[in-house]
């Protein structure tokens, strides 16, 4: 069921017909970088799906520096009428545009959240959840709400937004410019890729997951003498005290994340083991010390995996010169052959919509 979708055909569906079919009612839309276009396909996606008759809830998660998102900043986004949101009130939207449903149920960094309908079609600049634990309740009321889709948009930098607890699949998105040109920015995807669709751990280390991280502690598992180690110990100092233990058997129970100060010794290293984190958003690492790792043996495994049900990709470059669409399309197709990958500029254009990459991701 998890990992990477599996690709069909090429130009069908398109991407909210993908969305809709593989019965995801709760989907993350990534925005690799800044100007990628998550905007984009958030809009164009709730904007067919009401075309359609489905209902949607959409919400964001706020970008990085917090201090940049102050009431009357961001960019705002079109909804349809009927869709549900899920926001800390935008004040510069009039009075007849939201309907409240219900109180605020919690609170973000600029101030309470809420639900609320769209009355009318109308631009609104969404502020979701600014932690982990309260998107997972937001993505819940917002399907249930629904009774339809529920859409989250929201930068790498805070992929946790996106962590399978609370969305059931992703959607990545990357601009030409993601990587300098486009030939390197569709490289790079695919270790995006390749991190988000890490493979999940076996029942061993699964039934022993409940006994280690959950409590905070990194736990070195023998799977095969059944004995543990808790290690009380972070960066390289853990890879010094892993490298005392018999690494061919070694399952490592990590409660946080995966950083370079712990991968970068590691690869270093004589010993190879298996590294367990809950879910692919914890994977913090430099691809030069994951291909160095895996390459010599190493593995990562994954407690929740995630499921890419596609890439969307942007032609637009805000460092340099714009790329081609279809050009680019099928460069990322080519490099990720598995995986279904969309323009939803292209395909509303198919359907007699209007092109707007320019329009809205150089903002």
């Amino acid at each position: 069921m998890f990992g990477i979708a599996k690709r069909v055909v090429a130009d069908e569906p398109n991407l909210h017909e993908r969305a809709f079919a593989a019965g995801c009612t709760r989907l993350a839309v990534i925005s690799l970088h800044r100007g990628a276009g998550a905007r984009t396909v958030l809009e164009r996606s709730a904007t067919e799906f009401h075309r359609r008759g489905i209902a949607v809830g959409v919400t964001r998660a706020p970008r990085l520096p917090l201090e940049q998102l102050t009431p009357g900043g961001g960019v705002p986004i079109r909804l349809p009428e009927g869709t549900i949101v899920a926001t800390t009130r935008d004040r510069d939207v009039a009075d007849d545009a939201l309907e409240p449903l219900g109180p605020a149920f919690g609170r973000t960094s600029l101030g309470e959240l809420g639900l609320y309908r769209m009355r009318r079609t109308a631009a609104v600049r969404l502020y979701g959840p600014d932690d982990a634990a309260t998107m997972r309740e937001v993505l819940e009321r917002l399907d249930e709400e629904s009774g339809g889709l529920a859409l989250v948009d929201g930068a790498w930098e805070r992929r946790a937004f996106a962590a399978p607890a609370g969305a059931q699949a992703v959607v990545l998105v990357a601009g030409a410019g993601y990587s300098g040109r486009p030939e390197r920015s569709a490289a790079a995807l695919r270790y995006v890729v390749e991190i988000l669709g890490l493979e999940q751990a076996d029942a061993a280390v699964l039934s022993a997951w409940p006994d280690g991280p959950a409590s905070g502690s990194v736990t070195a598992v023998n799977l095969l003498s059944g004995s543990s180690t808790v290690l009380d110990a972070r960066g390289e100092e853990l890879a010094t005290r892993l490298g005392s233990l018999d690494g061919e058997t070694l399952t490592v129970l990590l409660p946080d994340s995966l950083h370079d100060d712990l991968l970068g010794p590691l690869s270093r290293s004589r010993i190879r083991c298996t590294l367990v984190v809950r879910d692919p958003t914890r994977i913090r690492v430099a691809p030069i010390y994951y291909r160095a790792w895996c390459k010599g043996g190493g593995a990562i495994r994954v407690i929740e995996p995630m499921r890419v049900l596609a890439v969307a990709t942007n032609p637009i470059n805000g460092s340099g010169a714009d790329a081609d669409p279809e050009r680019f399309r099928r460069l990322v197709s080519d490099t990720l052959p598995d995986l279904p990958i969309h323009d939803v500029v292209l395909e509303a254009e198919r359907s007699g919509g209007r092109r707007l990459w320019s329009l809205l991701s150089k903002r």
